[in-house]
Protein backbone atom coordinates (compact mmCIF):
# COMPACT_ATOMS: atom_id res chain seq x y z
CA UNK A 1 0.00 0.00 0.00
CA UNK A 2 2.72 2.54 1.02
CA UNK A 3 4.44 1.80 -2.50
CA UNK A 4 1.33 2.49 -3.74
CA UNK A 5 0.50 5.54 -2.41
CA UNK A 6 4.60 6.42 -3.52
CA UNK A 7 4.14 5.71 -6.93
CA UNK A 8 0.65 7.43 -7.26
CA UNK A 9 1.94 11.20 -5.52
CA UNK A 10 5.14 10.31 -7.82
CA UNK A 11 3.07 10.07 -10.98
CA UNK A 12 0.43 13.11 -10.28
CA UNK A 13 3.86 15.19 -9.58
CA UNK A 14 5.44 14.43 -12.38
CA UNK A 15 2.00 15.64 -14.69
CA UNK A 16 1.15 18.48 -12.23
CA UNK A 17 3.61 19.71 -10.12
CA UNK A 18 4.80 18.69 -6.20
CA UNK A 19 2.62 21.03 -4.90
CA UNK A 20 -0.70 19.33 -6.47
CA UNK A 21 0.73 16.04 -5.15
CA UNK A 22 1.37 17.24 -1.86
CA UNK A 23 -2.56 18.71 -1.66
CA UNK A 24 -3.83 15.34 -2.77
CA UNK A 25 -1.84 13.61 0.37
CA UNK A 26 -3.06 16.30 3.08
CA UNK A 27 -6.77 15.34 1.32
CA UNK A 28 -6.17 12.01 2.19
CA UNK A 29 -4.49 12.40 5.41
CA UNK A 30 -8.08 14.81 6.38
CA UNK A 31 -10.28 11.98 5.04
CA UNK A 32 -8.02 9.61 7.46
CA UNK A 33 -9.40 12.11 9.88
CA UNK A 34 -13.11 11.66 9.46
CA UNK A 35 -13.17 8.16 8.98
CA UNK A 36 -11.84 7.70 12.39
CA UNK A 37 -14.31 10.42 14.34
CA UNK A 38 -15.82 7.09 14.39
CA UNK A 39 -13.28 5.52 16.63
CA UNK A 40 -10.91 7.97 17.84
CA UNK A 41 -12.19 11.49 18.03
CA UNK A 42 -8.10 12.63 19.43
CA UNK A 43 -6.71 11.12 17.09
CA UNK A 44 -8.93 11.92 13.82
CA UNK A 45 -9.06 15.95 15.15
CA UNK A 46 -5.31 15.51 15.08
CA UNK A 47 -5.25 13.77 11.58
CA UNK A 48 -7.54 16.41 10.37
CA UNK A 49 -5.91 19.46 11.85
CA UNK A 50 -2.55 18.48 10.42
CA UNK A 51 -4.08 18.21 7.35
CA UNK A 52 -5.73 21.25 6.97
CA UNK A 53 -2.21 22.70 8.09
CA UNK A 54 -0.43 21.56 5.40
CA UNK A 55 -2.83 21.75 2.76
CA UNK A 56 -3.06 25.99 3.58
CA UNK A 57 0.51 25.85 3.79
CA UNK A 58 1.48 24.43 1.25
CA UNK A 59 -1.58 26.68 -0.83
CA UNK A 60 0.53 30.10 -0.01
CA UNK A 61 3.57 28.56 -0.80
CA UNK A 62 1.81 27.00 -4.58
CA UNK A 63 0.27 30.81 -5.16
CA UNK A 64 3.55 32.36 -4.08
CA UNK A 65 5.23 31.07 -6.31
CA UNK A 66 2.69 30.67 -9.04
CA UNK A 67 2.51 34.77 -8.87
CA UNK A 68 6.10 35.20 -8.96
CA UNK A 69 6.68 33.18 -11.85
CA UNK A 70 4.03 34.56 -13.59
CA UNK A 71 5.34 38.65 -12.72
CA UNK A 72 8.66 37.22 -14.19
CA UNK A 73 7.46 35.36 -17.16
CA UNK A 74 5.39 38.13 -18.14
CA UNK A 75 8.47 40.79 -17.83
CA UNK A 76 10.60 38.64 -19.79
CA UNK A 77 7.96 38.21 -22.73
CA UNK A 78 8.79 42.14 -23.41
CA UNK A 79 12.26 41.65 -24.09
CA UNK A 80 12.96 41.00 -27.87
CA UNK A 81 14.70 38.63 -29.27
CA UNK A 82 17.99 40.14 -29.79
CA UNK A 83 18.49 41.55 -26.05
CA UNK A 84 17.21 37.66 -24.90
CA UNK A 85 20.47 36.42 -27.01
CA UNK A 86 22.35 37.85 -24.16
CA UNK A 87 20.97 35.95 -21.35
CA UNK A 88 23.16 32.65 -20.12
CA UNK A 89 21.18 29.30 -20.91
CA UNK A 90 19.03 29.59 -18.06
CA UNK A 91 17.20 32.92 -18.43
CA UNK A 92 17.20 32.05 -22.20
CA UNK A 93 14.73 29.02 -21.29
CA UNK A 94 12.37 31.34 -19.27
CA UNK A 95 12.48 33.71 -22.16
CA UNK A 96 11.18 30.42 -24.21
CA UNK A 97 8.54 29.84 -21.84
CA UNK A 98 7.49 33.38 -21.88
CA UNK A 99 7.21 33.25 -25.38
CA UNK A 100 5.01 30.10 -25.41
CA UNK A 101 2.82 32.42 -22.33
CA UNK A 102 2.50 35.12 -24.52
CA UNK A 103 0.99 33.60 -27.29
CA UNK A 104 -1.74 31.63 -25.28
CA UNK A 105 -0.17 29.02 -24.09
CA UNK A 106 0.54 27.99 -20.12
CA UNK A 107 4.21 27.36 -20.09
CA UNK A 108 6.54 26.66 -17.15
CA UNK A 109 10.29 26.11 -16.81
CA UNK A 110 11.46 22.97 -15.24
CA UNK A 111 14.46 22.37 -12.36
CA UNK A 112 17.68 23.25 -13.21
CA UNK A 113 18.98 19.59 -13.52
CA UNK A 114 17.73 16.75 -13.54
CA UNK A 115 15.19 18.05 -16.31
CA UNK A 116 14.81 14.38 -18.46
CA UNK A 117 15.58 16.07 -21.45
CA UNK A 118 12.81 19.28 -21.04
CA UNK A 119 13.60 22.32 -20.00
CA UNK A 120 10.23 23.88 -20.81
CA UNK A 121 6.47 22.47 -20.65
CA UNK A 122 3.93 24.34 -22.41
CA UNK A 123 0.13 23.36 -22.75
CA UNK A 124 -2.57 24.49 -24.82
CA UNK A 125 -6.18 23.06 -25.68
CA UNK A 126 -5.31 19.89 -23.11
CA UNK A 127 -2.29 19.62 -25.59
CA UNK A 128 1.25 19.16 -23.75
CA UNK A 129 4.37 19.91 -25.31
CA UNK A 130 8.15 19.66 -23.90
CA UNK A 131 10.75 21.83 -25.23
CA UNK A 132 14.33 21.12 -24.81
CA UNK A 133 15.98 24.62 -25.17
CA UNK A 134 19.58 24.60 -26.46
CA UNK A 135 21.08 28.18 -26.72
CA UNK A 136 24.15 26.71 -29.01
CA UNK A 137 26.65 28.98 -31.31
CA UNK A 138 27.44 25.33 -33.06
CA UNK A 139 24.83 22.97 -34.83
CA UNK A 140 22.65 20.54 -32.26
CA UNK A 141 23.09 16.84 -32.72
CA UNK A 142 20.99 13.65 -32.12
CA UNK A 143 21.89 13.49 -28.46
CA UNK A 144 19.46 16.48 -28.24
CA UNK A 145 16.43 14.65 -29.67
CA UNK A 146 16.68 11.15 -28.00
CA UNK A 147 16.66 13.86 -24.59
CA UNK A 148 13.55 15.19 -25.98
CA UNK A 149 11.85 12.25 -26.51
CA UNK A 150 12.94 10.45 -23.75
CA UNK A 151 12.17 13.72 -21.59
CA UNK A 152 8.36 13.20 -23.49
CA UNK A 153 7.67 9.77 -22.33
CA UNK A 154 9.24 10.77 -18.54
CA UNK A 155 6.28 13.89 -18.64
CA UNK A 156 3.97 11.85 -20.19
CA UNK A 157 3.66 14.76 -22.86
CA UNK A 158 1.78 14.81 -26.17
CA UNK A 159 5.01 16.13 -28.39
CA UNK A 160 8.55 17.18 -27.79
CA UNK A 161 10.22 19.65 -29.53
CA UNK A 162 13.78 21.14 -29.57
CA UNK A 163 14.41 24.92 -30.20
CA UNK A 164 18.21 26.41 -30.97
CA UNK A 165 19.52 29.14 -31.68
CA UNK A 166 22.08 27.80 -33.86
CA UNK A 167 20.97 25.13 -36.47
CA UNK A 168 20.87 21.25 -36.36
CA UNK A 169 23.00 18.50 -37.91
CA UNK A 170 21.85 16.26 -40.80
CA UNK A 171 21.40 12.92 -38.39
CA UNK A 172 19.35 14.73 -35.64
CA UNK A 173 16.89 15.65 -38.87
CA UNK A 174 16.61 12.52 -39.87
CA UNK A 175 15.70 11.00 -35.98
CA UNK A 176 13.50 13.75 -35.98
CA UNK A 177 11.52 12.56 -38.69
CA UNK A 178 11.28 9.43 -37.68
CA UNK A 179 10.20 9.81 -33.89
CA UNK A 180 7.78 12.84 -35.25
CA UNK A 181 10.41 15.61 -32.59
CA UNK A 182 9.45 19.09 -33.75
CA UNK A 183 12.44 20.91 -34.33
CA UNK A 184 13.51 24.83 -34.92
CA UNK A 185 16.56 26.33 -35.53
CA UNK A 186 16.91 29.98 -34.94
CA UNK A 187 14.77 31.21 -38.07
CA UNK A 188 12.43 29.06 -37.22
CA UNK A 189 12.09 29.65 -33.87
CA UNK A 190 11.53 33.47 -34.40
CA UNK A 191 8.89 32.69 -37.36
CA UNK A 192 7.02 30.07 -34.59
CA UNK A 193 6.17 32.91 -32.37
CA UNK A 194 5.52 35.29 -34.51
CA UNK A 195 3.38 33.00 -36.70
CA UNK A 196 1.05 31.93 -33.03
CA UNK A 197 0.74 35.09 -32.38
CA UNK A 198 -0.32 36.20 -35.80
CA UNK A 199 -3.12 33.63 -35.21
CA UNK A 200 -4.09 34.80 -32.05
CA UNK A 201 -4.39 38.23 -33.11
CA UNK A 202 -6.82 37.25 -36.05
CA UNK A 203 -8.86 35.15 -33.87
Amino acid sequence: MKKFINKLIVKIAKKFGYGFAISILCFFIILIGIILLKFEKTIAAFFIVIGVFLFLICLLIELYHYLRRKIKLKKLAKINFDDAMKMNPYEFESWVASQFIKNGYDAKVTKKSGDFGIDVIAIYKKKRIGIQVKKYNKPVGIKAVQEALSGMKYYSLDEAMVITTSSFTKQAYEMANKTNVKLLNKEEMINFFYKINSNKMTQ
